[in-house]
């Protein structure tokens, strides 16, 4: 895992430091960082939204999706994040809710507890 963030962030950082007119000449360099990149946090996101993800009927079911981008050209990669996005964004925004339903519950018993405590004193 650390290695991965290592690659993604050697490669973010190959992106960005990019001046603007190599975007419209071919570098295979700057388009190799870019695949990098993107292919990293798409399965990383990838990840983190199908963990622990259940079927209607509680079963634990991995559906995670990888981004395949060696030998891919860019209208390849491109129709595969166009067909899975939504299905990811939905799995994360499941997730983000689900994690502020958990922040706020236990926000509330911090602040109950708080008021038990205040009251005993």
């Amino acid at each position: 895992a650390a290695m991965a963030l290592e690659s993604f962030g050697a490669s973010v950082t190959r992106v960005l430091e990019t001046e603007e007119e190599d975007y419209v000449r071919e570098n295979e360099d700057l388009a190799c960082a870019t695949r990098q990149a993107v292919s990293t946090l798409w399965n990383a996101l990838s990840a983190v939204a199908s963990s622990n993800a259940k079927t209607k009927s509680g079963k634990r079911r991995r559906e995670e999706k990888r981004l395949y981008v060696d030998g891919f050209d860019v209208e390849q990669i491109w129709c595969q994040l166009d067909l899975q996005t939504p299905k990811l964004l939905k799995a994360v925004d499941r997730k983000l809710e689900k994690l502020k339903s958990i922040t706020s519950i236990r926000s509330k018993r911090s602040k109950r507890n708080e008021e038990e405590n205040e009251e005993t004193e």
